[in-house]
Formats: C-alpha cells, structure tokens, sequence
C-alpha cells in the first residue's frame, strides 16, 4: 500500500507524479511529503530535520461551546454541481456499499463536502489522516493540500484502492482551523474518514521526520464531535460601558458658580413609571407556514435613509439563524420596503440594499447562501396607509417570504 505524506501543496503537486519519492524538507514553510510503503518508515532525507511551522488558526474570545459537528453537503454529480441534500454530521468516517448516502442522491458517482472548523484540544504537532477512495479534494488552514482533478483517475483511479494520506500540522490549543474536505464517488465500495493523532499521543514531536516516525503503525481516531464546527462560535457580545461625562476642573466650578446665580433646587414630579425595554417578539416558526407567506422581522433598525444596520438589530438576526440552522430545508426571500416618501428610484435602491446587508449577516453567520436570496420593493407594497403619519412606519420594513 502506498501512503502520501504532505505538508503544503506546492511540493505535493511537483511530487505527486514521480512516485515513490523519499521525503523532502525545506526550512519553516516548504513542509514534506513522502510516498513510501505503507509498512515502512519514510525515507530519510538528506536535509536537516525542520521543526514545524504553526498553520494558520482563528482565534475566538470566550469559552465557546461543544462542537456539533461538520457542515456536509451532497450532490447528485461533481462536488461544484448543484447541491442536493445539506445537514451537520457529527464527523466524518463511513463507508458507503453502492446505496444511496442520503434521499436523492444516487448510491453511484455522488459528491459530498464537509466544511467547519476543528478546534484544537492540546497545543503541538498533530498528524491528520485520510483517505484517497476514490477522490478527495482537501483545504486545510487556508491552503489546497489535495486536488482530486490533478490525480484523479491516472494516478489513483478507483482500481487502485484507498491510498492513506496523512497531513503534519502544528496546533495552538483553543484556537479553530478551517477544513474543506471534498470527496468525490466513482464506483463501488468507498470510504471517508478524517482522523487525527494528537501530539501527547505522538510524544510532542517538534520536527517534521520525528512526526513521520512517531506516527508509523498509529490508530488514528476519528475527530471527536465536540472538536467540529460548521461554522465559528460566536463571541458573546461585548457591553459597552455608559461613558462618563468629563469631571469638571476647579476653574469652571469657580466660573460657573460666579456667572449662574442661585436658585432653590426642585426635585421634578416623576413624569411616570419607569418601563423596561420590550421584549424581543418571537419568530413563527417559519417551516411550518405555507410558500409565500411573507413575516416583517421584528427590532429591525438602520440608520435613517442607510443601509447602516444598527446593533440592536442582531437579537432578531441571530433569532432567524438559529432557525435557519434548525430547518436546513428551509429557503427564503429576504426583501425590503419603504414608505411613499421621497423619489421613487432612491425608496428602491434602500429597500434593495437594506435586504442585501440582512442577506449577508445571515451568510456571514454560516448560513448557505443559495437559500437566501435579496430583493427590494420601495414602496410599492405598503401595509399601512401612508397618509397617516401614525400609521406610515409600518411600511418600512424587511420581510422574509417563505419559498
């Protein structure tokens, strides 16, 4: 059995093709990659041992919760064609026999790609696994380490069985790595897997051919579900203080009690009881209204005449991820509107961008964007009458249509 070790795409592709290679090594960023046989250790190289660059991480304030799982998306063809069928895995390690992996996808030549993060446990030199059967694409911490269309059917065709590939990363514990592993179906029995050797299981190695040889007849392990994210958490929202006025110095005390004569201080009737703020109204829960049905979100505010979204707008978004995320079938139509006041043209243009900038927050927040889409109406579809400066307000507003 062949087994592929790769660090950074760039020797991967000028290695790939010459097989088998002995191990290279460059110093702090040009990484290694060896195909040796699977019972062996890699082939020594000449050049020195490198220690291992960190790769790059996100860092996320807070403690952030338990991971749910990899965002998994299948397609009825080629990884890039139209999606199918979406949902979060908990991780990724099956085996698929010719049936169909989810409703609609057929059980031959079918795609699937998990994205998300891998939070790392510990800090140190890990070593990630998979598996070339039959096709694999990999993005790791920004960078393409594995293209299946450069090799796909010459080199490890699906007659070739599955190929080991493991990948040497550096990890700060805490810190989320962005993953983007595509793997693509061509006939029979196949598989999927990312698994991990921690650096505590591997005895902290540091250097690049240390990993190779502390990694030799490892069981890896499949990453946890707690580890794996479909998107980054989000920070909880940091409170602003109340800013304190200026204290006042000696000298404008002095000027002021000298120009302001004085007057007997009066406590003010109370003008009424003091109210809390309201209560942010709750979504319907949108999946189970009828196609068409159109819901105004509520709290929703922007700077006068902007599409400037305000803070105090994100209770009522994060509301509407969350849903988005709980019913991934669930498709809508965000769209915009105004009153009749001012030209026309313009009312358009705000009510366009003003769903456009909803349309991205919900992307931003992890959500598909192809089941978001952005339109505006000005005001040619008022609910309030617009003659009624009470009533008028009603008008500007954003709807999310159920499709």
């Amino acid at each position: 059995m062949r087994r592929i070790y790769f660090k950074h795409l760039p020797w991967l592709l000028l290695l790939l093709p010459a097989y088998p290679v002995v191990g290279q090594s460059r110093p702090n960023g040009g990484g290694a990659i060896g195909i040796v046989p699977g019972t062996g250790a890699p082939t020594t190289s000449t050049q020195p041992d490198v220690v291992v660059a960190p790769s790059q991480g996100v860092v996320v304030a807070g403690h952030p919760p338990a991971g749910t799982g990899l965002r998994a998306t299948y397609h009825a063809g080629a990884p890039r064609g139209a999606a199918t069928y979406r949902r979060v895995e908990p991780g990724v390690g099956v085996t698929w026999r010719g049936r169909p992996p989810v409703p609609g996808v057929p059980g031959q030549g079918f795609s699937v790609r998990w994205t998300g993060y891998v939070r790392a446990p510990e800090t140190g030199v890990y070593v990630l696994h998979t598996e070339w059967d039959d096709a694999t694409d990999i993005y790791f911490a920004g960078k393409n380490v594995l293209a299946m269309e450069r090799n796909e059917m010459g080199m490890f065709g699906s007659n070739n069985g599955f190929i080991p590939v493991e990948s040497v990363q550096y990890f700060t514990a805490g810190q989320f790595y962005r993953i983007d592993l595509a793997y693509k179906n061509v006939q029979g029995v196949s598989r999927a897997v990312l698994a991990w050797a921690r650096p505590s299981e591997l005895g902290h190695p540091t250097k690049l051919e240390q990993t190779y040889y502390a990694a030799q007849g490892h069981r890896y392990t499949i990453i946890a579900q707690e580890f794996l994210y479909p998107e980054l958490p989000r920070p909880p929202d940091a409170v602003a203080a109340p800013a304190r006025a200026p204290r006042p110095t000696a000298a404008s005390v002095v000027r002021r009690r000298a120009a302001t004569p004085p007057v007997a201080l009066r406590r003010p009737a109370p003008a009424g009881p003091v109210l809390p703020p309201p209560a942010l109204a709750p979504l319907p829960a949108l999946a189970t209204l009828p196609r068409g049905t159109a819901v105004a979100l509520p709290s929703l505010y922007f700077t006068q005449s902007t599409a400037d979204l305000l803070p105090a707008s994100r209770p009522t978004l994060n509301a509407l991820a969350q849903e988005l995320r709980q019913q991934p079938a669930l498709r809508l139509e965000i769209a915009g509107h105004t009153d009749n006041v001012g030209e026309a043209d313009r009312n358009l243009r705000l009510s366009r961008q003003r769903a456009q900038v909803v349309r991205r927050y919900l992307v931003q927040q992890g959500i598909d964007s192809l089941r978001l889409t952005a339109r505006g109406y000005g005001g040619t579809r008022p609910v309030a009458d617009n003659r009624d400066p009470q009533q008028r307000p009603r008008n500007r507003r954003v709807e999310v249509v159920v499709q």
